[in-house]
């Protein structure tokens, strides 16, 4: 027997045959019937695994087409090779949503450089790194607070020359002239407006011309000549005072600058004293010994005039400002009391 889906033309449903009874007729109690001759004529089928009883007349001719296979894929799809692969585009969206299913090339690496060769800068001259490292023995707080500014010092002087130990320290040393002549020129400016005495002046005029009338005796009589000859002025007295109050105020402003200044100059001198203690151990056995040791005499006596200095500069700074107090006393409250508030008694 040949099977159901061969050549039409020997389909087992196109060949003439007798009629026969059904096959299963267990039911009955007959036993089964066997087949005509011409089909026994075919070799025995094979057994096979059981299968599901349907009608045959469930069963689609040979000479019919197949029903129609209704599924996800097109019915063209059943035609296609099973070799051939259908390859999707990959969208923008899935290579954002998985990353890991595009190859992408590896990223590059980095080269490792030092960090002097990334940012340019030249390595530590050993000469300086010794230098810091007595200077931290020596004076430890100092470096703490100025490590940056005593390494600019030490390549400016390192490696030791004669002329580098001239030039050392040269601005600070310009810087404390400086401020010496401002603290010297100050003082005396100061000194000659004369404040203390030109304001007890103004007060005692001032209260002489207001009880003149009531003193008796020659001495009486000599204030109140004096007063006919040369009255009282209260705005006269008025203007000498703004004068001493602009002169004063103007020595106090310069004061203040040049505190300032010195404040900033006695920093650098110690640091440059600082370094040239440095250098003068580290080139002790040398030549340059002695020039080392000089500049650095020089430098710390310089600095103990500039500490003498500025103690001067901030005792003048406190006498221009009790000056300031007493003459804006004077001219808002003594004169006022006196002479702009009151009648000013006449002999």
């Amino acid at each position: 027997m040949v099977g159901l889906f061969d050549d039409e033309n020997d389909s087992p449903k196109l060949v003439q045959s007798k009629e026969i009874e059904p096959l299963f007729v267990a039911e009955m109690g007959l036993p089964p019937i066997a087949l005509p001759a011409d089909d026994l004529s075919s070799p025995p089928i094979a057994a096979a695994s059981p299968l599901p009883i349907l009608p045959m007349d469930s069963l689609p001719l040979s000479n019919t087409e197949p029903a129609q296979v209704i599924g996800l894929l097109p019915p063209d799809a059943l035609d296609a090779p099973p070799a051939v692969q259908v390859v999707h585009p990959v969208s923008q969206a899935v290579s954002v949503l998985q990353p890991d299913s595009l190859q992408q090339p590896p990223p590059a690496r980095t080269a490792v450089v030092a960090p002097q060769a990334a940012f340019g800068e030249p390595e530590e001259d050993p000469l300086i790194h010794q230098a810091l490292r007595h200077a931290l023995e020596q004076y430890p707080e100092h470096v703490a607070q100025h490590q940056k500014f005593l390494k600019a010092q030490f390549e400016t002087v390192l490696p030791v020359s004669f002329d580098k130990i001239t030039a050392f320290g040269e601005t600070a040393l310009s810087h404390v002239q400086t401020v010496l002549q401002e603290v010297s020129v100050s003082s005396q400016n100061f000194s000659a407006l004369s404040v203390a005495a030109q304001v007890q002046e103004v007060t005692t005029e001032a209260r002489d011309a207001a009880n003149g009338s009531a003193a008796h005796g020659l001495g009486g009589l000599l204030k109140r000549v004096e007063h006919a000859v040369r009255p009282f002025d209260p705005q006269a007295a008025q203007d000498t005072l703004m004068r001493l109050y602009v002169g004063v105020k103007n020595i106090h402003g310069r004061l203040s600058g040049i505190a300032d200044l010195a404040q900033e100059t006695l920093i650098s001198i110690q640091m440059n004293v600082v370094v040239m203690s440095v250098v003068s151990g580290m080139a002790e056995k040398t030549e340059f010994a002695q020039h080392a040791q000089r500049r650095h005499d020089l430098l710390l006596t310089t600095g103990q005039e500039l500490q003498l200095a500025l103690r001067q500069l901030d005792q003048l700074k406190s006498q221009t400002e009790q000056s300031l107090m007493q003459i804006e006393e004077t001219r808002t409250v003594t004169l006022p009391s006196l002479g702009f508030l009151g009648a000013i008694s006449t002999p």
